[in-house]
């Protein structure tokens, strides 16, 4: 048998079926055995004692008979653990977990006929005003919105000052919206 002393709180006594034979677990507790647990049984619980479950790693479940005041603390860390997961999962809630409450969401990539037509006619629209910049003015695009880079490491590159880029660009845009006529 043994004796767990809570602090500010009475005497628990248990024992676990099983352990009888000199302290040590049978097999059939371990993983090389069943795998199961062990039957645990507490002595001296007073009329107010309560029942928790318990459920262990191999999943089964054993209902146990505690006293007020470990029932109370046990109700406590439920708690508290249901507050540590809300913490932890407020800001990180997956489209896959409202897909699997029933919401869906409607998608916006899908494009009518009419708005892939015009969608292409602006894209050529937009090729046929390249075509009318210098190859220094395109390569300027092509770095700036192809390739990602700003203006500074642009400047970097070509041994000029950001603001000479930005002033390229400027021409540039002037450029286009001559040719696409806005």
């Amino acid at each position: 048998m043994k004796n767990i002393a809570i602090q500010n709180y009475s005497l628990l006594e248990f024992s676990i079926v099983g352990l009888e034979n000199g302290g040590k677990f049978p097999i059939e507790y371990t993983g090389r055995g069943k795998d199961i647990s062990p039957e645990i049984i507490i002595h001296n619980l007073s009329p107010k004692a309560k029942t928790i479950a318990i459920t262990f790693a191999d999943g089964t479940t054993n209902e146990v008979e505690v006293t007020e005041d470990i029932y109370l603390i046990h109700l406590e860390l439920l708690q508290q653990e249901k507050r540590n997961h809300w913490k932890e999962t407020r800001r990180h809630t997956s489209l896959y977990y409202f897909t699997d409450m029933g919401i869906d969401f409607e998608d916006t990539r899908t494009e009518s006929p009419l708005e892939l037509y015009i969608r292409k006619e602006n894209i050529a629209s937009i090729r046929k005003a390249m075509l009318c910049l210098t190859d220094k003015r395109r390569e300027l695009i092509h770095k700036a919105f192809f390739e990602g880079k700003t203006f500074r490491a642009i400047a970097r590159e070509q041994g000029l000052s950001k603001s000479a880029i930005s002033q390229q660009m400027k021409t540039v845009y002037k450029h286009l919206r001559k040719h696409l006529g806005a």
